[in-house]
């Protein structure tokens, strides 16, 4: 009888706990519905630091740090092909070095050539105004772009930022602001910006440094404006990124866009027409120069594991054309619950194959020579708190 009992305990155990388990799982998967509708896109407002959402927020925080994958502890092997020797370590070394790790990635290119070279064609099509504007400010070369826009408003903002080249090849002498350069084969950007942090990281550890804000740049990204104080974005955890196309988002400005510069609808026509008829909040992301703090950044590009591993199933949300890069990238940050800040940073890749396009977008506006801000109509909010403070 006792042994009779037990079994129909274990039974009645077993059931319970099966049926929670499922009710659980039903749970989560309208809460995880709700977490990419809802709070894809972080929307800051002027006078707070924590974005302007509902109390739900601090939860799925939560639930984006515990579900982040652990670091992949397997190194890359990196072939270098040349580099140049980082320069000594700082004095300010130590676990209060407020260090900013600023890698440019991606191919060569034009990076310290003249802005004016003829090995673009199309930048023969580069107004003089354009280029006046630039000289007033001592821009000759794309990477004098990113020192005067980005190297020194870090400075400015409080932080000790360690400057990166990581590139296919290294032509020229290299700046003296650069901290160190690395050329080496990588079968993709993925990849090699992969290698360039492992790198990165050596070096944080061999001098006693510790790195709280990451940021990528393309090498042929011409810097038009100075980057914003990225500190009230990384408080909440963001990922700071230009938006490549955006709908039912308020608040962007042609600050935000990546391209269609001097529009005003949020260069939504990238996006598939369904999207603009129905309550979805689409937007892509754009790859050519983005902002995180360290975790963020860490759990992005050190747990992606394999480049061919097959990524999970997401929710019809967000409806983006498959074949953008952007598009594909935006998915993975969705996938890895990374929330994501609208950056405010002007400028132009000039070594991309659609250069004449994105010169092209740019004129009309004074984009290059330093015309106003453009807001943008991308539709009516979902949520009225959700009124951009640009970055």
């Amino acid at each position: 009888m006792a042994s009779c009992c037990s079994a129909r305990c274990f039974l009645c155990t077993c059931i319970s706990t099966a049926l929670l388990t499922f009710l659980l799982m039903q749970i989560s998967q309208q809460f995880e519905s709700k977490l990419w509708r809802s709070y894809a896109i972080i929307i800051l407002t002027e006078n707070q630091s924590h974005p302007n959402v509902t109390s739900d927020f601090d939860d799925i925080l939560a639930r984006v740090q515990s579900a982040a994958p652990k670091p992949a502890q397997a190194s890359i092997a990196i072939n270098l092909k040349r580099s140049r020797a980082p320069s000594a370590c700082k004095e300010t070394a130590g676990a209060n070095h407020t260090g900013a790790a600023i890698m440019v990635v991606g191919l060569w290119g034009n990076f310290l050539d003249p802005i004016s070279s003829s090995k673009t064609l199309w930048l023969k099509e580069f107004n003089e105004t354009g280029r006046a504007a630039l000289l007033r400010k001592g821009i000759s070369t794309i990477s004098k772009s990113q020192q005067v826009h980005v190297l020194e408003p870090l400075k400015s903002f409080g932080f000790i930022p360690e400057y990166f080249v990581c590139t296919e090849q290294l032509a020229g002498e290299m700046p003296s602001w650069v901290t160190a350069a690395f050329a080496f084969d990588a079968p993709n950007q993925r990849m090699r910006l992969r290698s360039c942090l492992q790198l990165v990281l050596q070096r944080e550890a061999k001098c006693n440094l510790r790195y709280s804000v990451f940021m990528k740049i393309r090498p042929d990204f011409l810097t038009l404006t100075d980057i914003p104080n990225p500190v009230r974005a990384l408080k909440v955890g963001c990922f700071l990124s230009r938006v490549r196309s955006a709908n039912h988002i308020e608040g962007l400005t042609n600050e935000h866009l990546s391209y269609c510069y001097c529009s005003k609808d949020c260069c939504k026509g990238n996006l598939p027409q369904a999207s603009h008829k129905d309550n979805t909040r689409d937007f892509m992301v754009d790859d050519m120069a983005f902002v995180a703090g360290r975790d963020v950044f860490l759990r992005i590009w050190q747990g992606q594991g394999s480049p061919r591993e097959p990524l999970p199933a997401l929710p019809s949300w967000p409806k983006m054309p498959p074949s953008f890069p952007e598009a594909q990238f935006t998915t993975v940050l969705l996938q890895k619950g990374v929330p994501v800040c609208p950056l405010a940073l002007r400028g132009l890749p000039l070594s991309s194959v659609y250069g004449a396009y994105h010169m092209e977008q740019s004129r009309g506006c004074g984009y290059i020579e330093g015309g106003g801000s453009i807001k943008q109509k991308c539709g009516s909010s979902l949520n009225g708190s959700h009124i951009l403070q640009p970055f």
